[in-house]
């Protein structure tokens, strides 16, 4: 990582599920400074959305090696370009791998990436996992859920208070691994000093309220022990989803005291 920005992650499988789907990477180039994340949460059965998840997860690190290992560096409209291009590329890896082995049919992930290129961040997002940037006292929510309760709600037929118990909360309007074009979500934040980032799948913020995750997020300095609290509390809340938290603590200047 930078010297001045620290990263962390934790996963866990549950208290419920028998197998891991979730799938994430933190890196850094020591040469540029990009900082890259990725999340992902597979879908589908025995074994299969872990296949998906850990198949985009490798694709996107894999490609984001090959740009960083030129000194012709992308600017932020070619990495805008490069998300959508890689994300693409990625859902046409998961549904032909589906088409080679009866058992993989449905097979298919979310998946959220995001890249640090000096104090922006651009994200590239598919499903539900979720961005968190807290600032300033204040969590913000980053990305919008791709689900169908979700989609009810932006059009205004449903409410906030109706989230929590529909019946599509958890049922995906687009993922990576289909035969027809998805829409990727393509987003751009300026980041300041003393920001905090989460990326974290829907075993996380599914079982704990904002008010958690934000009193999580600013506790203390360490973000592994951040992101460890965050899995802890998912589990406490019945942990019945794989968990994974992605904690940034962001310092552009070394005497940062928050």
């Amino acid at each position: 990582m930078s010297n001045l920005h620290k990263f962390a992650a934790a996963t866990d499988r549950g208290l419920v599920r028998q197998d891991n789907q979730d799938a994430y990477r933190i890196s850094s180039d020591p040469e540029s400074g990009v900082i890259c994340l990725v999340v992902a949460d597979g879908v589908g059965g025995h074994k299969h959305g872990e296949l998906a998840s850990g198949m985009v997860v490798d694709y996107f690190m894999e490609r984001v090696g090959m740009i960083l290992d030129t000194e012709d560096y992308p600017t932020e409209e070619e990495w805008l370009y490069f998300l959508r291009d890689t994300m693409e590329k990625a859902n046409t890896k998961v549904w032909i791998r589906s088409k080679t082995d009866p058992d993989l049919e449905g097979m298919c992930t979310t998946m959220t990436t995001g890249l640090i290129v000096g104090n922006r961040l651009i994200i590239g997002h598919i499903g539900d996992c979720r961005v968190f940037l807290e600032r300033e006292n204040r969590l913000f929510q980053l990305t919008q859920d791709h689900t169908y309760a979700h989609e009810l709600l932006r059009e205004g037929v449903i409410s906030q208070d109706e989230i929590s118990e529909h019946a599509g909360r958890h049922q995906l309007t687009r993922a990576l691994g289909v035969p027809e074009y998805m829409n990727i979500d393509l987003i751009t934040e300026d980041l300041y000093d003393g920001d905090r980032l989460l990326f974290c799948t829907d075993g996380l913020y599914g079982y704990t309220s904002a008010q958690e995750l934000h009193a999580i997020l600013t506790s203390g300095r360490n973000p592994e022990a951040i992101a460890r609290r965050m899995i802890e509390a998912a589990n406490l809340n019945g942990g019945w989803d794989n968990v994974t938290a992605i904690v940034g603590l962001l310092n552009f200047k070394e005497d940062s005291r928050r």
